[in-house]
């Protein structure tokens, strides 16, 4: 089975280990904010194996995108027709 995609509110939920993003020495004092939007891949296992950015201004990208490669989640299953559950990929 290919990855499945999963709404960030379910993967929230499911995030085991989190690593918030450090704020880069180059923008401090600038007073730079901006939304940082990324896709995420994580395997099986709920290791995080891809990040793919959407917008955000590059070195806070960057920043978010350090921090995220961190993150472990509880592995994401989905049901078959016989009701038992498999792991599988998520975005």
């Amino acid at each position: 089975m290919g990855p499945i995609r999963v709404g960030a509110r379910v993967q929230e939920q499911k995030l085991r280990e989190f690593v918030p993003p450090v704020y880069p020495e180059e923008l401090k004092g600038e007073d730079v904010e901006n939304l940082v939007l990324l896709q995420v891949m994580a395997d099986e296992a709920g290791n995080v194996v891809e990040v793919r950015r959407i917008r955000g201004h590059r070195l806070l990208v960057e920043a978010a995108t350090e921090a995220v490669r961190q993150w472990e989640y509880q592995p994401t299953s989905t049901a078959d027709p016989s009701g038992s559950s498999s792991p599988s990929r998520s975005r």
